[in-house]
């Protein structure tokens, strides 16, 4: 190449205003914006000082955006995948109860004289126990402004605060009443502005015994309500339930899930309760504890104001089903949950498991006779030296010793007499119980009970006369002569008159079937008047009522 030729280059720029791309020859501008000649000379002024103001605007609020879009998709991505924050901040926080001790265990002893026997305390001679301090393990480790730092005072995550049995009675149409049982669950969730609710649909008194034990719940503690809010809900959520002796298993499931305390799903519970925390008597316990017994429950806790009703259990039933459940008896509601609580009292678990070690030497049938093995007895009086309020191991001491009533209380006798002859007696003793009698009638308008039923009652009634209370007897006559009576009218067929030809033989026959009619009618209403008179001398009478009312 000849020295006087100079090397060219091919320097091409692009416009800022109509994005082209030119030789650097035809741009005339040139800087931090670069113009053709063509949008030098012909755009106006305005369109460049437009793009001017452009060019100035600062790109952070660009950065931001994009910063905002990526936390959007990375927050989206870990919530499809189930991998939060949260997550890991609970994971890390059980990582730090971990690494924080050091099990002392695994380290062998070197020698068998490195090993001392602990001597326990001296007593205090006045009597007064002497406050222990808290003691840390070789190698533990605490670190609480670490948990502080990584704990999350608003769970957003729902988990299970425990769970246990009600006692309910339900009446299924032909018995007076039937118990079951139904699990109540807890869980913990997000706070809301309901603190505390339960999600299915009960009626209103349900609905007022859960109210009270919430109230009682906000008296001792009201600081779990800015963490997490409380659901409960029932196991079989679809079925009607209402009466107010669910208040105490509410209550005991709401203070567990505030509390952090695990709960023993073999327990089942029934009681009513003030907003002191007492515990308030409910009916038909016997029923209840039949289905406690059904539902697999080991362990069911009444009212004191119903251990009468343990007894009356035994008398009907016989002693063998208080050795497959443990009944206990509860005052308060804090003595409520120290026995629904898997961590029970020393003295209280031990006598549970005694009682479970001398079930468990029984073979599967325990009969009346093994009551009076010393043994036995020995076992049972050192049960109750240890849980006062053991129910099951009273009432079994008490047949051994051949101290049970022979008769029923009255509350229960009313009950039992009620409930053989529901079917006949429910149009009588409420108006809301007549939607359990049967759909079919005859052409008078009276209802028709087959034979089977009416012997059933009979048969029912005669089993449970010889342990009535007395002052029941006329209840329980009353009530068989109006089945009887019912029983007539409903069934009673008039004569044949098809093959009769006299008209003085019609008439009579005419004249007869009258007769009977009205002597029926008569008898029938006689009956129910004297039915209600029974059922009103119970209502009236102060020293009847008193011990109705006394549990």
């Amino acid at each position: 190449m000849p020295e006087s030729a100079q090397p060219s280059y091919n320097l091409s720029l692009r416009c800022d205003l109509c994005c082209r791309t030119y030789s650097a020859a035809e741009v005339v501008l040139r800087g931090k914006q670069n113009f053709c000649r063509t949008c030098a000379t012909e755009r106006s002024a305005e369109c460049l000082a437009r793009l001017r103001a452009v060019s100035k605007r600062s790109r952070w609020p660009a950065i931001g955006f994009a910063a905002f879009c990526l936390g959007f998709v990375g927050w989206a991505t870990m919530t499809a995948t189930g991998f939060s924050p949260w997550y890991l901040r609970r994971s890390f926080h059980h990582w730090l109860d971990s690494i924080g001790t050091t099990t002392a265990q695994t380290a062998p002893a070197s020698s068998a004289e490195e090993i001392e026997p602990v001597t326990p305390p001296s007593p205090d001679p006045s009597g007064a126990a002497a406050p222990s301090a808290p003691s840390i393990q070789a190698g533990e480790v605490e670190a609480p402004w670490f948990k502080h730092l990584f704990s999350n005072p608003k769970r957003r995550s729902v988990e299970d605060a425990g769970h246990l049995h009600l006692l309910f009675v339900m009446r299924p149409g032909t018995d007076g009443r039937m118990g079951l049982t139904s699990q109540i669950y807890a869980t913990r969730e997000a706070p809301d502005n309901v603190s505390a609710k339960l999600t299915t649909e009960v009626g209103s008194e349900m609905q007022t015994s859960f109210d009270e034990g919430l109230r009682y719940v906000r008296k001792r503690s009201r600081d779990w309500e800015q963490n997490f809010s409380v659901r409960l809900s029932f196991e079989d959520k679809f079925t009607s339930k209402d009466g107010g002796s669910a208040g105490t298993g509410f209550t005991i499931v709401m203070l567990a899930a505030t509390q952090e305390i695990a709960l023993d799903s073999s327990v089942a519970v029934t009681g009513d309760l003030t907003v002191d925390g007492t515990v308030q008597p409910v009916g038909a316990v016997v029923d209840k504890l039949r289905g406690a017994i059904v539902g697999k429950c080991k362990i069911a806790l009444v009212p004191e104001r119903n251990a009468r009703d343990v007894v009356d259990f035994a008398l009907l039933d016989g002693t063998s089903p208080l050795w497959e459940m443990q009944i206990f008896t509860i005052g308060t509601i804090d003595q409520a949950l120290s026995l629904a609580r898997t961590d029970r009292p020393g003295d209280v678990q031990q006598a549970i498991a005694r009682f479970n070690a001398l079930r468990a030497r029984l073979p599967a049938t325990v009969t009346p006779n093994y009551l009076q093995s010393p043994i036995v007895q020995t076992e049972l009086k050192e049960v109750l030296r240890l849980a006062p309020n053991h129910l099951s191991a009273a009432t079994l001491l008490k047949a051994a010793e051949n101290q049970l009533p022979t008769e029923l209380s009255l509350n229960r006798s009313v009950e039992e007499i009620v409930a053989a002859s529901y079917l006949f007696v429910s149009d009588v003793v409420g108006p809301g119980e007549s939607k359990a009698r049967p759909v079919a009638t005859n052409d008078r308008g009276l209802a028709i009970f087959p034979d089977r039923e009416f012997n059933q009652c009979i048969k029912s009634l005669q089993r449970v006369t010889p342990i009535l209370d007395p002052r029941s007897q006329d209840l329980k006559r009353c009530c068989i002569a109006y089945a009887g009576a019912l029983r007539s009218m409903a069934t009673y067929q008039p004569p044949n008159t098809n093959g009769v030809r006299n008209w003085q033989q019609i008439n009579y026959l005419a004249q007869r079937e009258s007769g009977f009619v009205s002597q029926m009618r008569e008898d029938l209403q006689e009956s129910r008047s004297r039915l209600l008179l029974a059922i009103r001398k119970l209502d009236t009478d102060g020293s009847l009522m008193s011990e109705l009312l006394k549990k």
